[in-house]
């Protein structure tokens, strides 16, 4: 073992020679405990990063030139046969953050391209590279007169845009399903040793093609921007993406379900979903995310994690057993239409959804500007634990308004860091009231895993069955969302919350987790996305499959450079190649 640190040492040594005599400065290359500085968020990662490389857009023009220091580094690290993984801002929280999937990795940060160009208002699209940010988007179509909603995530406000896109993530509006809204990308892929690493555009209907000055769309051929989608074939450079038209009329609703009538809940969603009156990625909630959200603001009302207490306290809330929020886009008359419709639809289940409009949405923030104040949150702080049942009840209310007013923001593509306070939920002592709370420094633990289903009230029933016996093997809190995506598949999406000052805990939070994504599997559902930990197991087999996915590993990448051991379910070839190999490798 200390042979082979010490070969690793002057290995990684050699790599930052011949990167600084490539042009990188010192700045640029990070080394040491600091070059793992985001891995280390929310769970401790399988594998560690010695180094973190950050090239600079060498050119103010969207081509070749601007990406020279990308191309370089992959050519120096394949040289030293190592492997590189690539990140466009590190926040890929629940999923592993910046966590490299294999040792001897080093860290390719992308956060310095963050170029927003090629903005048509007219055929509502944008162009964006790796480094641009939820907040960053956002802002910029709202100087740019504010003509378009981007689809925005839970995420920080200082997550990548792009990366979201490739790891097939969703968020709020009728645009939610991200990998759909690709229209064209740009890769760079690293070929084999005799041959210099490429840069490629693709599109939607059109075939990869080399480009020697800006992207551009051709119109005949495959389409070949999905297998740059959750695999590790080269790294992406940019994005061309479809954004959502501000509509004339915004409406979002709430809809309170008990347990006894979710199954045709759920049945009647699919029915509204494939009608087109279920317009955005609906979320329904469990009651454990909404005492999530009171607790992020009054920490004191969570005394005990025993589930018989939870499900006392939110009772004694008020809270539903689940509750669905969705938005309603379009002109004045669709809105209207469809609020009429999910009305009638709701009725038979006894279910009646809380429409608020733009100006009721106003009122409520007024209203919450005032409970913010000094003297109402104390009153809130003493009347939502009081013994009386009216005052306990407004309190809670008030105290959520801020959630609510957040989500009704975030259906119109404004981001923000109000949902990370929920990861708190194992650490709210750590909370503070009012202010920006940093969940990678304050310790907190925070794992996600998504099985998906068909719309079917039977199988989501199936899977939050699994999730639920699972956590309560594991003693943690089955914090369940699930988001109807498109018109076949729902996706039920399970946060882990766990203190990482406890390691038994963080050690029963990730045998939760494997435990419940592989019994979800076996059963049918698997999840939509892999995190650095559950490549380690979920492979192939958990597809009924006898081999891994059809993958153009092998020929795109076969040094095995891009991301090696990342999604293992679709590529077999993370050992790296062999010296014989390496000779014979075009």
């Amino acid at each position: 073992r200390m042979m082979r640190a010490i070969m690793e040492a002057e290995k990684i040594e050699k790599l930052v020679e011949h990167l600084q005599h490539a042009g990188f400065s010192k700045k640029q290359l990070i080394t040491g405990d600091k070059a793992a500085s985001l891995s280390s968020k929310y769970y401790t990662p399988t594998f560690t990063s010695p180094v973190r490389i950050i090239p600079l857009p060498q050119h103010p023009e969207i081509s070749k030139k601007r990406y020279e220091q990308i191309v370089s580094a992959i050519e120096i690290v394949k040289a030293q046969q190592t492997g590189l993984q690539i990140i466009s801002r590190g926040q890929n929280i629940g999923y592993g953050s910046d966590a490299p999937y294999a040792d001897n990795t080093v860290l390719l940060d992308l956060s310095g391209f963050d170029k927003i160009y090629q903005y048509n208002k007219s055929l509502s699209q944008i162009s964006l590279e790796p480094g641009v940010t939820q907040q960053a988007l956002y802002d910029y179509l709202i100087e740019s007169g504010g003509e378009h909603w981007p689809d925005s995530t839970g995420a920080p406000t200082n997550a990548s845009i792009l990366g979201n896109y490739l790891e097939r993530g969703f968020g709020h509006s009728p645009y939610a399903e991200h990998a759909e809204q690709i229209i064209t990308m740009t890769c760079l892929i690293p070929w084999g040793i005799d041959t210099s690493p490429g840069i490629y555009s693709t599109a939607i209907n059109g075939s990869l093609s080399a480009i020697a000055g800006r992207p551009h769309v051709v119109s005949i051929g495959p389409n070949f921007n999905g297998i740059f989608l959750q695999n590790n074939l080269g790294v992406v450079l940019n994005l061309t993406i479809n954004l959502l038209p501000k509509p004339e009329s915004f409406v979002a609703y709430f809809v309170e379900v008990k347990a006894n009538q979710f199954n045709q809940f759920i049945d009647q969603c699919r029915y509204l979903k494939q009608h087109n009156v279920i317009q955005n990625a609906s979320h329904t909630g469990n009651y454990i995310k909404t005492l999530q959200l009171l607790a992020a603001e009054y920490p004191a009302i969570i005394n005990s994690y025993d589930p018989d207490k939870l499900k006392e306290k939110a009772a004694l809330f008020g809270l539903s057993d689940w509750m669905m929020s969705g938005a309603l886009y379009g002109t004045r008359h669709q809105v209207k239409a469809n609020i009429k419709e999910l009305k009638r639809h709701f009725k038979p289940l006894g279910l009646k959804p809380i429409f608020m409009g733009e100006r009721k949405q106003g009122v409520l923030s007024f209203v919450n500007t005032i409970a913010q104040s000094t003297l109402i949150r104390k009153w809130i702080g003493n009347a939502i634990l009081s013994e009386y049942a009216a005052p306990r009840f407004i309190a809670s209310r008030l105290s959520m308004l801020k959630g609510f007013i957040s989500l009704c923001e975030l259906k119109k593509g404004k981001p923000s860091n109000y949902f990370l306070n929920t990861t708190y939920w194992r650490n709210l002592e750590k909370l503070e009231p009012n202010a920006s709370n940093d969940p990678a420094s304050d310790n907190v633990g925070c794992i996600w895993g998504s099985p998906c289903s068909p719309i079917s009230g039977e199988d989501v029933a199936a899977v939050v069955k699994i999730i639920n016996s699972q956590c309560l093997k594991f003693q943690l809190e089955p914090a369940i969302s699930c988001t109807i995506l498109n018109k076949r598949n729902i996706e039920c999406v399970l946060s882990l919350s766990f203190n990482r000052d406890n390691p038994e805990e963080e050690i029963r939070a990730l045998e939760c987790y494997k435990n419940t994504m592989v019994e979800c599997a076996k059963a049918g559902y698997l999840k939509y996305r892999l995190s650095t930990h559950s490549n380690q197991y979920f492979d192939h087999t958990l597809l009924g499959t006898d081999m891994p996915l059809l993958n153009l590993k092998a020929m795109l990448d076969p040094l095995n450079i891009i991301q090696p051991g990342k999604y293992k379910i679709v590529s077999g070839n993370f050992t790296g190649p062999s010296e014989a190999n390496m000779k014979n490798v075009k």
